[in-house]
């Protein structure tokens, strides 16, 4: 028989075909010999013939599959539509921590041995390894493994609830580590749990549970605290109309509330639910929620996690127990062996887009895998993208929308000015009332610009086309591409001249000014690579507990924004989001301005901007998500944009530019099954030393595309070829 192999863990898109003696399930990992070396490969699909002299499979490395039918076929069509090696996005549904969980049994070959089949550790209690060995050699014997041979944490549990000891802004001092940041941060929000729950949630034992009690974290009760009430979290009741559908609008807290009755019908018929969210701080928040809404087992899935609370969840997931997954962008890949719906929150962020192999797209893949699964799926956001206006019928998209008529623009009249007077006004009146601010800096550092007010010379990173930021904090100049790093100086190294001066707006200096005019007010920045360390929910604590009055971030995360203690939210260089060289600058500035307008009805909004007109501002404030969405799919139409098109972005990146040069245009030129934009210097020309150049694609035959373009780059170095297909940011 013979059967078609994707090599696991390798760049490459190796599928070879090999003989088997024995019939295979379609997904089981196996053994094989790939130029004389043995490497672990996925049973992808069978084969009539073949016109090659083919190898035999070595070993079955588990006799049957973990990876379902749809599951399987998820992963084929990842890696067609986004040119990501299938053996590697197979290795992401069968992830390597679980050989650990696995069982291995020994068996019985032939009745004449005397014993049944056993687990291997019970045959070693009354055997010797040495005999075991023998009876494997002589063929009496076999190891094998069982879909249901897994060795999982039986958790014992004492008291009935749990719930944090003292306020969250008390417990800064006594909590350690990422663990332990997301239990409060959990808590803060579900406020009480059932211990059990606390468990299973988090994967961790009732010895390490009752340590965060004796250290004053955590206490248990018998009863459980006050909670919300269950009816007032229903804004609304709302029916699923169809297995496909949209809600846009509102903040996600709204949205999870709005479609609670549908996922506890969920639960209710035994099945289980995957609902997911960028950003893990996120996940854990909507976790605590849905612990107040629905008598649930509850679990949690991101990346951070250990292998081994990763693998809890994972094999929760393939035992079809009934649960509720809050997951990031990876727990598109649990083998949820009862799903009954698939929820998709804030789907508009970029963080659902793997740029490292292997590349996917989330939010596309849940869709897939629902309708796989054949279940429901549900979009949930402010706003979502445009190609989902597309996919959506119109009767299966509902506006949510809060109308906020707090929102006004601020035109600065001068080019240095950081935050206006009126500003400063409506800080004060905000910080007076007990409520805090967000502001919003596209920079965190002091200035993104260093220059020589005597020649003109801009300071460059010595690797990279990018200038030289300053850092107030450390009096360092930096590049945010490739982390150079060098004290700050005076000293022009192009004239000789003093005369070296911070230009433009970041965040350290807004904070300086702030504490100019408003000395006793705490102010704390919070950078994008922060969103997944504990110190951002440090910081969120201290903020909602009035330790930070104002906190200045560098993107609109929406579940800061919708903070309950938030009355003021400002962009202040709404110009810097605005322009940025893509086709679909315009659907992320409608997004931009509607996350910032619907997480927070009550907040009063201001958009700072130098450049563009208030009038352009406020129509995005103002106009139907439907007519912008509708005006922009019309532009686009035009110009052969998707969602009627496919995009494909190649970037190449070589020590060499004349290498690389030659290199991209060769490919460029070969293509014929797309039109072809570039190539050219890619905007960020050379990083880290490498130079790097791209081209744009345009098709309507993807798949063709792409397996032209990997035909082609079969001829050619594939090392510094990067595929993206319809990336979020071209740049």
């Amino acid at each position: 028989m013979l059967y078609d192999v994707a090599i696991a863990g390798v760049s490459a898109n190796l599928v070879f075909t090999y003989d088997s003696e024995f019939e295979l399930e379609l997904g089981e990992r196996v053994v094989v010999d790939l130029n004389g070396r043995k490497v672990k490969g996925y049973v992808i699909g069978k084969v009539e013939f073949s016109r090659k002299k083919v190898k035999t499979i070595l070993e079955r490395i588990d006799g049957f599959s973990f990876i379902t039918p749809a599951d399987l076929e998820l992963a084929k069509w990842l890696s067609s539509q986004y040119f990501s090696p299938v053996g590697k996005l197979l290795d992401l549904f069968l992830p390597s921590y679980i050989d650990k969980y696995l069982e291995t049994y020994v068996e019985p070959a032939t009745a004449l041995v005397g014993f049944n089949r056993m687990k291997i550790n019970e045959f070693l209690q009354s055997k010797s390894e040495d005999e075991l060995r023998k009876l494997l050699k002589k063929g009496y014997a076999k190891l094998t493994k069982y879909r249901e041979g897994f060795k999982i944490p039986r958790i014992a549990t004492e008291k009935r609830f749990v719930t944090l000891a003292e306020n969250p802004s008390d417990l800064f001092d006594k909590v350690k580590s990422q663990l332990e940041y997301e239990i409060v941060n959990y808590l803060m929000y579900a406020k009480t749990a059932k211990t059990e729950q606390i468990l299973e949630t988090f994967g961790i034992t009732i010895r390490e549970l009752q340590k965060l009690t004796d250290r004053n974290i955590l206490r248990f009760s018998e009863i459980a605290f006050s909670v919300p009430d269950h009816e007032s979290l229903h804004l609304e009741k709302f029916q699923l109309p169809a297995d496909r559908c949209m809600l846009y609008g509102a903040d996600d807290l709204t949205r999870l509330k709005i479609i609670s009755e549908e996922i506890q019908k969920v639960i209710q018929n035994g099945r289980s639910v995957l609902y997911l969210a960028p950003y893990s701080s996120q996940a854990v928040k909507l976790a605590g929620v849905a612990n107040i809404l629905f008598e649930s087992k509850i679990a949690i899935f991101h990346a951070d996690l250990t292998n081994a609370r990763k693998a809890l969840v994972w094999l929760t997931a393939y035992s079809g127990q009934p649960c509720l997954f809050f997951a990031t962008r990876i727990g598109v890949f649990l083998p949820i062996a009862n799903l009954g719906l698939v929820v998709v929150e804030s789907e508009e962020e970029g963080g659902y887009y793997q740029s490292v192999e292997p590349v996917y797209d989330a939010v596309e893949a849940a869709w897939k895998k629902a309708s796989l699964y054949q279940v429901p799926f549900i979009s949930l956001s402010s706003s979502g993208r445009v190609k989902s206006f597309v996919k959506f019928e119109k009767a299966n998209r509902y506006d949510i929308s809060l109308e906020n008529p707090k929102v006004f623009v601020e035109q600065l009249q001068e080019r240095k000015q950081a935050i206006s007077s009126r500003l400063i006004d409506l800080l004060k009146e905000c910080v007076h009332k007990g409520k805090g601010a967000v502001l919003i800096s596209k920079r965190k550092n002091y200035a993104p610009h260093v220059v020589c007010f005597a020649c003109g010379a801009l300071l460059k990173c010595p690797n990279c086309d990018i200038s030289l930021s300053y850092d107030g904090t450390g009096k360092a100049l930096k590049c945010h591409q490739c982390g150079w790093k060098e004290p700050a100086k005076s000293i022009c190294p192009v004239c000789g001249a003093p005369a070296l001066y911070p230009v433009g707006i970041g965040a350290q200096r807004v904070e300086k000014i702030l504490k100019y005019h408003l000395p006793d007010v705490n102010v704390q920045i919070i950078d994008l690579e922060e969103l997944e360390s504990k110190s951002l929910l440090d910081t969120l604590i201290k903020f909602q507990s009035g330790t930070i009055d104002v906190l200045i971030i560098t993107q609109p995360v929406a579940h800061v924004l919708s903070l309950p203690r938030v009355g003021l939210v400002a962009v202040l260089d709404f110009d810097g989001f605005l322009n940025q060289p893509d086709y679909a600058s315009i659907e992320r500035t409608i997004q931009f301005v509607r996350k910032m307008t619907q997480v927070n009805k009550d907040a009063v909004i201001i958009f700072q901007t130098q450049n563009v007109n208030k009038d352009v501002i406020l129509n995005f404030v103002k106009e139907k998500l439907e007519k912008l969405f509708e005006s922009e799919l019309i532009r686009r139409k035009s110009q052969e944009y998707p969602p009627f098109c496919d995009l494909i972005q190649i970037i190449l990146e070589a020590s060499d530019p004349n290498i690389g040069w030659e290199m991209i245009q060769n490919l460029a030129s070969r293509i014929r099954s797309a039109e072809t934009l570039g190539p050219v210097e890619h905007p960020l020309f050379r990083i880290g030393g490498k130079y790097r150049y791209h081209m744009i694609l345009k098709t309507k035959q993807l798949e063709q595309t792409l397996a032209e373009i990997s035909e082609l780059l079969k001829f050619a170095d594939k090392r510094g070829f990067k595929i993206f297909v319809n990336p979020p940011k071209l740049l």
